[in-house]
This record gives structure tokens, C-alpha cells and sequence, in this order.
């Protein structure tokens, strides 16, 4: 691709129909999207330790994808809402995990996005220019050759055929071959990069990652089964269960749509779609992006979800130490020696926490 680059930049710079001020804008464009990729391959998505956490929790639990007091078991920290652990590069937890990418070789989270959406409208930018330069070589060289005018002789039937767009196509590749296959290149290059930049752009707008959105198209899959389902047997005259609020939350892996491991009932009313509580509108959803809340002056005074979460467990933990030790002071007055129960119960009253909280 570089290569080419460079053989239509050479093409270009030399003829008389286009502005030598493209050659120059050629090799800035090249060199965006160069350090685009540096940036974007470099970049950090941030890291959850135990120093950091506060830093960054700030997404509430929406006990759909994400549930409260999961502990991951590699780190032994508490997951917080939107975060996931990279077991490919940085092996620890990504908050705001979005996505690993092969072409950068990089995790993409909350802090580095960014980055990549930058990347990927850099090089749609590139590519479409380079067909756009190659458009204009083309057809120039038509209009002063006057090819559109003309009449070929095709040497196996002997016939002379009147110009067409199919006739000049074959004529400008027999002599032209790298800059026509430069310009199809960077053409359907294009068209895919473009589409694949509008779904992150149409994501993003809604307030969802890459991981959340597989997420989602499971949770609305079952849902819309489920309604379905319970349509049908309403319509057959079943008993049925209105509602049912029994689904996987062990852990916020992942959601399960399976019906033998979300539902005891064959039919259940499931009621409407939840809906996306980390959609905060189109501004602010950007804001989410480009200004990370993490690296945000407030980062350590907002939020709190996970500690609010934490600090209600282990006031839980404390109260049953509290009653295991009246229990055990009551007992004590009958006998000398210590339950063996309540001695289990006291071991088992502690909370795993991060150290800062």
C-alpha cells in the first residue's frame, strides 16, 4: 500500500491537470495516518489495581451484564460496572473494555478509544482521497485525449466499436494497471472502513462498547423469544407465569440465553426490554469518549458505586461478627469451652475489599 501510495503521488506530482499542492497534501495525509496508528497501537486503556479503583468507579451496576460484588478470580478485585479482564496484552482489568484489535495489536478501553476512532477516520480519509486523486488523473486523461470521441478496432472481429465506458475501462487498465488497482484498492478499502467507523459511531451513540453491544443482541434475542413465546401461549389458553425475575447473575461474564439456565417455568411473561442505563444521551456519550472520566480532575470524588456496594457488605460482615459475638458471650455462660460453630461462623465474616477502600 505504501508503495502504491507513493507510484500515484509520482504520477500525480508530474502531470499538468493537477495542482502540485496535492503531492504535498498526499504525504500529510500519509503521515496521519502513520501517527494515528502509533498513537493508537501505544496507548494505554487504563489499568484497575487496587490504588486505582476509585479512579475509576463511576458507572453504577445495572445487575443485567454487570453484577455487584463479583470478585474477579485473577486480580481478586471487585469487577467494576463495564470493566473486563485482558487476558491477551495487558492481563488486568480494562475499565470501559471495548475491544481488542489485531491491525494495532492493542486493548482499547476507557482512556484509548479515542484513539482508535482516530485511527479509523484517518485512513477512511486516506483512502477515499487517494480515489479521489486517481478519479481526477483518469479522467482527465479522457477529456484530453478525447477518448470518449473515438472509435477502437478490435483486431479479432474486425470491427471498429464506438467508445464506451467499458471499452475506455479496459483501454486506461492495459495502461494504467497500478493506479487502476491503487484506486479499487483504496475504493473498497474505504467502503469497509467507512462502515465499520459508522457502527462504532452508531455504538457510541447509544452508549454502548463493542463487548456490550454482542451483549445486548443476546439479552434482546431472549427477550423477544420469550414475548413470543408467551404471546403464543396466551393465545393457546396456558397457564403461564406473569413474570419472572430468575436469570444467570453468577457472574457478569456473560449473559445467558439459554432457557434451562435462566427460567424454571416453560412459559414466563418477561415484560418489556430493559433499557441501556449507561445511554446518557448523544453529548454526553461522546463527553464518555474523547474526555475519559477517569482523567477528569473529579475522577476520585465521583461515583463510588462499587464502594457504595462494598461498604454495605462489610457493614453486613460486621453485623454478623456483632451477633456471633453475642452469641458466643450468651454460650459462655453455660460452658467453659468455645462453640466449634461459632468459631467456623467468626472465620468466615471477612470481606475481600481493595486496599484504599
Amino acid at each position: 500500500m505504501i508503495i502504491l501510495h507513493f507510484g500515484v503521488l509520482q504520477m500525480y506530482t508530474t502531470s499538468p491537470t493537477i495542482s502540485n499542492l496535492h503531492g504535498v497534501m498526499g504525504v500529510f495525509v500519509f503521515l496521519a495516518c502513520f501517527a494515528a496508528w502509533a498513537v493508537a497501537n501505544n496507548s494505554h486503556p487504563g489499568k484497575i489495581t487496587a490504588q486505582s479503583f476509585r479512579r475509576y468507579d463511576h458507572y453504577p451496576y445495572d445487575h443485567l451484564m454487570f453484577q455487584s460484588n463479583v470478585i474477579c478470580q485473577t486480580t481478586k478485585l471487585f469487577k467494576i460496572p463495564r470493566s473486563k479482564f485482558d487476558r491477551i496484552k495487558y492481563n488486568c482489568i480494562v475499565p470501559r473494555y471495548d475491544h481488542m484489535c489485531g491491525w494495532t495489536h492493542n486493548t482499547y478501553g476507557e482512556e484509548n478509544y479515542r484513539w482508535f476512532l482516530i485511527f479509523l477516520l484517518n485512513h477512511v480519509i486516506m483512502c477515499f482521497y487517494g480515489t479521489y486523486i486517481c478519479y481526477r488523473l483518469f479522467y482527465e486523461e479522457i477529456k484530453m485525449k478525447r477518448l470518449m470521441d473515438l472509435a477502437f478496432f478490435d483486431r479479432l472481429t474486425g470491427e471498429t466499436i464506438k467508445a464506451n465506458y467499458h471499452i475506455i475501462f479496459q483501454y486506461v487498465f492495459a495502461r494504467r494497471s497500478l493506479e487502476v488497482t491503487f484506486m479499487l484498492v483504496t475504493f473498497v478499502m474505504g467502503i469497509a472502513l467507512s462502515c465499520f467507523l459508522g457502527y462504532h459511531v452508531y455504538i457510541t451513540s447509544r452508549g454502548q462498547t463493542t463487548n456490550e453491544n454482542s451483549k445486548w443482541g443476546d439479552i434482546e434475542g431472549w427477550y423477544k423469544k420469550q414475548q413470543q413465546q408467551y404471546r403464543t401461549a396466551v393465545q393457546a389458553g396456558k397457564d403461564i407465569t406473569k413474570q419472572s425475575s430468575k436469570r444467570n447473575n453468577s457472574n457478569n461474564e456473560d449473559v445467558s440465553t439459554d432457557n434451562t439456565t435462566i427460567l424454571d417455568e416453560d412459559v414466563v411473561d418477561p415484560g418489556p426490554i430493559p433499557k441501556n442505563i449507561y445511554d446518557r444521551g448523544f453529548v454526553e456519550n461522546w463527553k464518555d469518549v474523547f474526555f475519559p472520566l477517569s482523567l477528569r480532575k473529579d475522577a476520585h470524588s465521583r461515583g463510588g458505586y462499587t464502594k457504595e456496594s462494598i461498604a454495605k457488605q462489610k457493614q453486613q460482615a460486621s453485623q454478623r461478627v456483632e451477633n456471633s459475638s453475642t452469641t458466643m458471650r450468651s454460650s459462655s455462660v453455660h460452658t467453659t469451652e468455645s462453640s466449634p460453630k461459632n468459631e467456623q461462623s467468626s472465620t468466615t465474616t471477612r470481606c475481600s475489599k481493595p486496599k484504599d477502600v
